[in-house]
């Protein structure tokens, strides 16, 4: 594919320089990734890893892939959680081996794939081969996403990476004119919605400001193409952005209802504009934030920086140029919406009020400020004429003086001389200095351009060290680990609680282990709602964690918090840990490990109980012993008359069989799941099948069908 583009030195070349930036995973490859910060906690240790153990147990165990899973909140929709991984075809080669090594791994070859990417697209839109190649080195190794990596954001480093292939795929599908560069024959069947489709399934919001990014694109150059050309245009976006719609509905539908029912709908403009660009932060661009916090990550390498910026000082801007500085200019703007008032409105309109975080469209303007340097490095090879070497030559002394002013005054004003305005006043005057070395007729272009390459990735490289740590296995999974063992021995159905979050999700998972409590951006509100009552823990806002820890301290946040025994009883919760000590009769100290406490919940029920009165402390209770529980289904046999109760939570899509006979299922407690029982012996299935599943699979195919028969007309 490399060769359709570029001669074949040149793909040999390209292709192993892109590799170069990201050989900095490589040390660490068989670790964690987690942000350098002490006491700091990564996603891929907390949500991604835990899924993927998951997923692998119930097909290797059960032969079936899980849609339902029991590991935290109690249960929760599997197939509808954007965060399971489970429709994104890539993802699956860490399910058939959930180790630290795989993830990476994948890690490191969807950024190369993401350089690939952005290589060819910008050999599409006219840019000779180094100047392709500096922005797709610019977009591969961008600090922001190597600050998302430490944090453990294995999604976004998914699905981030097919952004340049969707806008290529765009080019190809004639929503944009080629130029001169013919697109490969491969493409010829690569729909943008498509692409898109795929991009979606790696991550869903960022799935969101991909199609804000491909339509403005597509739109921008709509409006060069007539009113004619201009139409057609308009409805190859909207047919394309359906048939994406369409490939992605296994997940968008159950994923809507979930959404719907969960807590992420009571977002408030707080809850919505949290880790808002703070407009001080935008110094950033000058100065690196050495291992800073990831939302928060501008700096887009200094060379790419000098470069975009002075591609928007030319007296002609191509329309390239304008449109990847309008977009840059727009997403920076958006990136800062919480101290924006005006735009803080946006944020509340639907379908953008369930994005969060604003901060990270900084993505997007990465993105185009790569764009830029590689039009400005294309335009610097041309060749230009005296006024614009005296034009760019006083944008550059203007940038310089900038950087040395702000950097003196910083340092006088706070005493001291910090390593990241040092830092970024020596990158500020070695890249100035290697932009006027291009007038200079001694060196040669492919000298020049080679330098200018390896500033670019020694900087970047530099920088994106910082925002990572690895931890080794022993260190993340063993956490809280004499006691899991522990757990992981003791007999029968039952379900974990910690107020202290002091069994992490990742050691419950590798332990198979259930818990009550737990962290993941889609809670039901029924079930947050019945947690506040039974840990204690007040609600104040939206939360990711369940119970909410108001101060970000597990060890303190709900020390003050009185739980109730036999609300969590309900939940066949029988085990509790905590930091600190709990004062409830019911909480049976079983003893201490470390500097753990574990109780037992004497006020415990089983998993399933027929009872014959309703009220809580006046209930007949006879426990089922033979039950059969697998992903999908819970099998058991009970003995009538009274209402069977299923200490799992009711969702839209359980159905229940009474010897064999469909029976509704009704809520008990606001949660769980009943049915009624008649005298005599029963047996009781319940099994998961989601309508909206159901009827993504059926839009999946109509979508594949789409595909096929415009292939087969292409014939």
């Amino acid at each position: 594919m490399i060769k359709r583009l570029l001669p074949d030195r040149w793909a040999i070349y390209c292709g192993a320089a892109l590799l170069l930036p990201l050989l900095i995973l490589i040390p660490g490859i068989s670790g964690f990734p987690y942000p350098p910060a002490a006491g700091s906690y990564s996603d891929l240790a907390v949500t991604h890893f835990p899924n993927a153990v998951f997923l692998h147990r119930a097909i290797s165990t059960h032969k079936t892939i899980p849609l339902w899973s029991d590991t935290i909140l109690s249960g929760y929709p599997f197939a509808a959680n954007p965060l399971s991984e489970l429709w994104y075809p890539l993802a699956w080669l860490a399910v058939l081996s959930p180790a630290p090594l795989i993830f990476n791994l994948l890690v490191l070859l969807h950024l190369w794939w993401g350089g690939l990417g952005m290589l060819s697209f910008l050999r599409h839109e006219g840019l000779n081969a180094p100047a392709a190649l500096l922005g797709a080195i610019a977009f591969e190794a961008m600090p922001k996403l190597f600050a998302h990596y430490g944090a453990g954001h294995l999604t976004l480093m998914y699905a981030i990476p097919w952004t340049p292939w969707l806008l290529l795929a765009a080019r190809s599908d004639g929503s944009v004119a080629h130029g001169q560069h013919l697109p490969p024959r491969w493409l010829s069947f690569s729909k943008p919605g498509l692409v898109w489709a795929v991009l979606l399934l790696a991550d869903v919001r960022w799935g969101a400001y991909a199609l804000g990014l491909w339509w403005i694109y597509t739109l921008a150059h709509c409006v060069r193409r007539g009113l004619v050309e201009g139409r057609k245009c308009i409805i190859g976006l909207i047919t394309q952005t359906l048939l994406g719609l369409l490939l992605a509905a296994p997940l968008l539908l159950p994923m809507l209802e979930y959404v719907r029912l969960s807590t992420r709908v009571q977002m408030t403009a707080t809850d919505l504009l949290t880790y808002s660009l703070p407009p001080a932060r935008l110094l950033g661009f000058f100065y690196p934030d050495f291992g800073g916090f990831h939302e928060w990550a501008v700096y887009p390498g200094m060379l790419l920086f000098i470069l975009g910026v002075l591609a928007i000082v030319r007296v002609r801007l191509p329309f390239a140029v304008k449109v990847w500085t309008g977009v840059g200019v727009v997403a920076l703007i958006a990136s800062m919406a919480g101290y924006l008032p005006i735009l803080s409105m946006l944020f509340e309109l639907p379908g953008i009020n369930l994005l969060r975080v604003p901060s990270r469209l900084i993505f997007v303007v990465g993105f185009c400020l790569a764009a830029l340097a590689a039009h400005q490095l294309d335009w610097l090879l041309s060749g230009i004429n005296q006024d614009e070497k005296r034009r760019m030559k006083l944008a550059s002394v203007g940038l310089v003086a900038f950087s040395v002013i702000n950097g003196i005054a910083v340092a006088a004003l706070t005493g001291k001389y910090a390593l990241n305005f040092m830092y970024g006043i020596g990158l500020m005057i070695i890249g100035i200095g290697w932009l006027w070395l291009s007038q200079e007729s001694r060196i040669s272009k492919q000298m020049w351009v080679a330098t200018g390459l390896f500033i670019c990735g020694l900087d970047v490289s530099l920088v994106n060290r910082t925002y990572f740590i690895n931890r080794d296995w022993q260190t993340v999974v063993e956490q809280a680990g004499d006691v899991a063992e522990y757990l992981a021995e003791q007999p029968g159905e039952f379900r974990i609680y910690s107020p202290s979050y002091s069994m992490p999700q990742q050691t419950a998972a590798w332990y198979d282990l259930e818990l009550a409590d737990g962290v993941d951006p889609l809670q039901l509100e029924r079930y947050a709602s019945f947690m506040e009552t039974a840990t204690g823990v007040s609600r104040i806002g939206y939360s990711v964690v369940l119970p909410p820890l108001a101060n970000g301290d597990p060890a303190t946040a709900n020390r003050n918090a009185i739980p109730d025994p036999q609300m969590l009883g309900l939940l066949n919760v029988e085990y509790v840990i905590s930091a600190y000590p709990l004062q409830a009769s019911e909480f049976v100290p079983v003893g201490a490990f470390h500097d753990l406490y574990l109780y037992r919940n004497s006020a415990v029920k089983p998993r399933a109980w027929v009872e014959s009165t309703p009220e809580l402390n006046s209930i007949t209770m006879m426990p089922v012993t033979e039950m059969e529980r697998h992903p999908n289904a819970v099998s058991l046999t009970a003995v009538g008359p009274g209402e069977l109760v299923l200490s799992e939570i009711n969702y839209p899509g359980w159905y229940a069989w009474v010897d064999g006979r469909p029976m509704k299922i009704e809520t008990k407690w606001d949660i769980l799941r009943s049915v009624h029982l008649e005298p005599g012996i029963h047996r009781v299935v319940f099994r998961f099948i989601p309508q909206t599943l159901l009827v993504g699979c059926v839009l999946f195919f109509v979508g594949v069908g789409w595909i096929l028969s415009g292939r087969s007309r292409l014939r």
